[in-house]
Formats: structure tokens, C-alpha cells, sequence
């Protein structure tokens, strides 16, 4: 998505979407205010109702492509979502040079004023789609629709007539052959990145390693002074072929724990006795979780009551259902709220003990005055009397059990 366009018809924005295969684009011009359900409903209109649903879907990690909404309409449609890893920008490094190619166009066309911005976005797109693309050897636009467009500067040719089966065919051997340049392609790009790139480190769970604080805000006044890099960290896991998930403290968990490979740095243990070991740099993170605004609804989930929460900054495609429990510690005043605007919605069961008949207290509160050091020794020797009694009780019962069974033998 390019952002921080002059504002031009109402836009200032452009949401940019890449074929991946056959290398075509779709420019949308938006706001920078775009919410996951807008995004939704551009992807239906721009890209579903002329191209189907797409099988996967490459994004960086913005709200609009990681957020709850997006996500589960994702698994509702079918669709398989694969967001980059934490400041990793490679992962959709087609759309980020596409965003690129873009700005150039545009660069070179618009006005003084930099106000027709949205009008040049569909020449940009024909002067793309029919360029021939180093990756595949084709033209976008010959890539999807089998047949090059019309400029107006064609010779007039007599062509043969091909059959339907004919244009089956030669349309298979083009994407048989886009497919080869794209893999050549890759390996071009593969060798050129790794010049670069120094050897990939392999982790094992319960390794500790170091994040790279390029990326990572702190409540730290000065970027410049701050650390250049942050943990050690415990990995947990191993995800893909080169990314782990970390075990972060409390304090970051608006940070997401998969990280790539080369934001890592391997730990090493002090290699003398007297040398100390290096302090868990953890500083604090600026905090951009999601504060609730208001609770809209209750229902109860199997036995649990669970609350509709309107989320504060969010639209309301981004309400979630949230647990009781997770809500009753830090935000119960809004809960009494709720509860006391909606008389009649689900809620906790409550028992209310009636008071007894004339008023009578269910408890006495204890006379303090009564218990003094005299009290004890009368408890003592209560005691003392109970205990003799109950010894005196069991010895007549057993010579009266004695009596009985001497009586039964003399009969006998």
C-alpha cells in the first residue's frame, strides 16, 4: 500500500495488488484511513468479481491483512493468508517493487500540483500490462487474456483462423513457459540476494539469541543511543525454513514473536570464569494494544458468558467476542455499565439471601471484651472435664461388656 499521497479526489492512498504468476497489478486508490472491512470489500470488487478468490494471499503485517476480521473471513472463504515475518520485508518483495515502479509513473506524468494523481493510474496500468516482463518473457496483459492489445499502431496483417484447440494448446505452452522464466528468474534473484547475505545461523529450541532493535520502538527518548540489540531471548520453536518463535516477556506483547532469521544474533556464554554474564536487556515497549470502549451484547458460549466489545479507535468490523474472566479484573466498570443499560441481557447468575424473620442478625459480632486471659483457663478446665468423662464413659462400657459375655459362659 503507498500512503502519504497529496490528497487528490478524495483520495490519498493506493492500495497495490500483484499477480504473483502472471505479473499483472491492480492499483486502487483509496485513503490511508482504509479499515479491513473496506479492504475486503476493494479485494471483492476489484479482484473477485473479475478474477475469482485467490488461493493465497502474500501481505505485510498491517491491520488491515493480520487483523481479527480479515483473518477469519480468510478461513471463511478459503483463502490461506501468509504475512511476512516481524520486519521482514522480503516476503512480499513483489509488491514492494511494484510500489516502486509505480510511484516512478506517477512521478513523471502528474501536474505541478500534484492533484491528478487517480487519473493517471489506469494509463500506468495499460503502459504495464503491455510491456514485456523479464520474468516471464510475456506481456501481462497476453499473459491473461491470451492476445495483445490494441494500440492503434499495429500493421493491418491477414492472420489465420485458429481453432479452438489450437489456442488451448499454444495457451498452455505459453504458461509452460512463463513458468520456466519465473523459476529462471528466481534463481537470478537468489544468487544477486545472496551475495550479500551472510550463511544462514540453524537454531534448536531452548537456544538463546539477540533481536535485532532496528525495528522496535521503545519509551526510550533517542533511537540513536538505544541499544542495538535487545534479549537474550529463548527460541521455542522453529517455523519455516527461516523463522523462529522467541519467548518474549509480558511487557511485549504487542510484538509479535516470530522472527526472522536475520534479525537473530546467537548468544555466547562468558568463555572466562571472571567475566559476567551479559543482563536480559528487556526495556519497555510503546504500547498499541487494543483499550475497550464499550461492551454492545452478552451470550452465553457452553456455560460461559462471553461479551461483544467495541474496541476503541477500531471500527466496528474489528468487535470481537471476549471472555468474561478476561474482562471482569481491568475493565469491570464497563460490564456494570452495560449491565445496568441492558436490564435484561445475559449475565452472571446471582444469589440474593433474604433476611430473616424479625431482623435477626445471621451473625453476632464477637464480644472482644469477653475474651481475656480468665476465659482460657476456663475453657482449659472444661476441657479437662469432657476428656474425663469421655474416659470414664468407655471404661464402664467395656466392663459392662465384660459382665455380659462372664454371665452368657456361666449359663452356658
Amino acid at each position: 500500500m503507498i500512503t502519504h499521497l497529496p490528497p487528490a479526489h478524495g483520495y490519498n492512498a493506493i492500495l497495490v495488488i500483484v499477480d504473483m504468476k502472471l505479473k499483472d497489478y491492480i492499483a486502487i486508490p483509496c485513503t490511508d484511513s482504509l479499515t479491513s472491512e473496506g479492504f475486503i470489500n476493494l479485494l471483492i470488487k476489484h479482484v473477485v468479481s473479475l478474477h475469482g478468490l485467490p488461493e493465497k494471499i502474500w501481505s505485510d503485517r498491517g491491520s488491515l491483512f493480520v487483523s481479527t476480521f480479515t483473518r477469519d473471513l480468510y478461513r471463511k472463504l478459503g483463502i490461506k493468508g501468509n504475512p511476512s515475518t516481524a520486519y521482514h520485508p522480503q516476503t512480499d518483495g513483489q509488491t514492494e517493487r511494484m510500489n516502486q515502479e509505480i510511484e516512478t509513473y506517477l512521478r513523471i506524468f502528474i501536474n505541478h500540483r500534484q492533484d491528478d494523481w487517480p487519473d493517471w493510474l489506469p494509463l500506468a496500468a495499460f503502459a504495464y500490462r503491455n510491456r514485456v516482463h523479464s520474468a516471464t518473457k510475456q506481456t501481462p496483459f497476453f499473459m491473461t487474456h491470451g492476445h495483445h492489445p490494441y494500440t492503434g499502431v499495429e500493421t493491418h496483417k491477414s492472420l489465420k483462423n485458429e481453432t479452438a484447440e489450437q489456442f488451448a494448446k499454444r495457451m498452455k505452452t505459453i504458461s509452460q513457459q512463463a513458468s520456466a522464466a519465473l523459476s529462471v528468474a528466481k534463481e537470478a534473484m537468489k544468487r544477486k540476494y545472496d551475495r550479500h547475505r551472510r550463511e544462514p545461523q540453524d537454531y534448536r529450541p531452548g537456544d538463546l539469541v539477540y533481536v535485532d532493535s532496528f525495528h522496535i520502538r521503545t519509551d526510550r527518548p533517542s533511537k540513536k543511543l538505544e541499544d542495538k540489540r535487545y534479549g537474550p531471548f529463548q527460541i521455542l520453536e522453529k517455523i519455516g525454513a527461516s523463522a523462529y518463535r522467541l519467548k518474549l516477556p509480558r511487557k511485549w506483547k504487542a510484538i509479535h514473536n516470530v522472527f526472522n532469521e536475520v534479525q537473530l544474533l546467537p548468544a555466547h556464554p562468558p568463555e572466562f570464569p571472571n567475566q559476567p554474564r551479559p543482563e536480559v536487556a528487556v526495556p519497555d515497549i510503546l504500547d498499541s494494544t487494543k483499550e475497550p470502549e464499550e461492551i454492545l451484547d452478552s451470550k452465553v458460549v457452553r456455560g460461559g458468558l462471553q461479551y461483544l466489545v467495541k474496541w476503541k479507535g477500531l471500527p466496528r468490523s474489528e468487535n470481537t467476542w471476549e471472555k468474561r474472566t478476561d474482562l471482569v479484573r481491568s475493565h469491570k466498570s464497563l460490564l456494570d455499565t452495560f449491565h445496568r443499560e441492558n436490564p435484561t441481557a445475559p449475565r452472571m447468575p446471582t444469589i440474593v439471601v433474604p433476611p430473616r424473620a424479625g431482623n435477626r442478625a445471621i451473625l453476632r459480632a464477637p464480644n472482644w471484651e469477653w475474651y481475656s486471659t480468665d476465659s482460657w483457663k476456663h475453657w482449659d478446665s472444661q476441657y479437662g472435664k469432657w476428656k474425663l468423662r469421655q474416659f470414664f464413659g468407655r471404661l464402664q462400657y467395656a466392663s459392662r461388656g465384660l459382665d455380659a459375655r462372664e454371665g452368657g459362659n456361666v449359663t452356658n
